[in-house]
């Protein structure tokens, strides 16, 4: 039988926050912003717990006090691999 890995990034909020920050790096108050319309303290201390699994790439740009926040694509290539070679097949650098 398969095993059935699941990611934090997969569901929740966690989920959340980790598409909005995929396309362009964002502070915890825009990813707050965006989700809830005001600056919500939760979403702070998802990125801080995700970025210490890896989830989550800190930017920090100068002149700005905190950080922006880049998904990290890392996880979700290594769950797909794994997801493919499992069924016998190989990925190429496409």
């Amino acid at each position: 039988m398969e095993e059935k890995i699941e990611l934090p990034i997969e569901k929740g909020l966690s989920s959340k926050i980790y598409g909005l920050a995929y396309g362009e790096p964002k502070s915890g108050y825009e990813l707050s912003k965006d989700i809830y319309g005001h600056y919500h303290h939760g979403v702070k201390t998802k990125i801080n717990e995700l970025a210490k699994e890896n989830y989550f790439l800190e930017i920090q740009i100068e002149g700005q006090q905190h950080p922006k926040w880049l998904s990290n694509v890392e996880p979700l290539i290594l769950k797909i691999e794994s997801i493919v070679k499992s069924k016998g097949q190989d990925l190429n650098d496409f």
